[in-house]
């Protein structure tokens, strides 16, 4: 299993725990692929990340 598979996961335990998934933090950023939050294709990707983990 990679690191991103491990953080992923750690993200969607803790969201579960507390009940709710955060956009904010550097929890979500840890399970995205490596690209700088300058590239204009981050925001989209982190969106996309953030609502399949949210269904």
């Amino acid at each position: 299993m990679n690191l991103m598979n491990k953080l992923a996961k750690r993200y969607i335990a803790v969201s579960l725990k507390r009940e709710y998934a955060s956009e904010n933090g550097t929890e979500l950023n840890s399970t995205l692929p490596k690209m700088s939050p300058l590239n204009p294709q981050y925001k989209t990707k982190k969106q996309s990340v953030f609502e399949k983990i949210v269904a």
